[in-house]
């Protein structure tokens, strides 16, 4: 920074800074990606999860949940208690209340998983931002029981999802 005449400075959690609310900036634009993903991926995945044919007494375990939208989808077409996990939440946002869906912090790496229990683990727009992503997409390949499935949606730039 100095190579162009700037002086660095240092922005401190919570604290003003001169050139605006850095802080706040960040959330919002947090809290704008949280609400767009959705739009865009969500039918794409509804779309793979109907045709892997989940319906009511399927166990799921949505890895990475975010904001849990898949989640929701899940209880109510599996009717079963369903489950989501993030490693960065205490619990999922959005998440509805009740016995149907557990939101729970939960980190891939370094938590037990439910291995041969599952009927579906489906994880979107996770794996990638993780550097260990090899080991969590190993770990939660053990989570499906014989016969189900891992579904596994990432970030794709040859194929983006339509704008809604």
């Amino acid at each position: 920074m100095r190579r162009y005449g700037l002086e660095p400075t240092t922005n401190n959690l919570g604290v003003a800074h001169e050139n605006g609310d850095i802080e706040q900036a960040r959330h919002r634009f947090k809290q704008a990606a949280d609400q767009a993903l959705p739009c865009l991926y969500d039918p794409g995945t509804i779309c793979h999860l109907q045709t892997l044919g989940v319906r009511t007494g399927w166990c799921c375990l949505e890895l990475g949940a975010g904001g849990c939208s898949v989640a929701r989808w899940l209880v109510e077409r599996a009717g079963q208690r369903a489950r989501a996990g993030d490693r960065h939440r205490h619990a999922p946002p959005g998440a509805p209340a009740g016995p149907s869906l557990a939101g729970r912090r939960h980190d891939i790496i370094a938590d037990p998983l439910p291995e041969g229990a599952c009927d579906l683990a489906p994880t979107r727009l996770a794996l990638a931002l993780l550097p260990e992503r090899e080991a969590a997409l190993a770990r939660g390949d053990t989570v499906p029981k014989p016969g189900g499935w891992l579904l596994v949606r990432e970030f794709d730039s040859l194929n983006p999802p339509p704008v809604p």
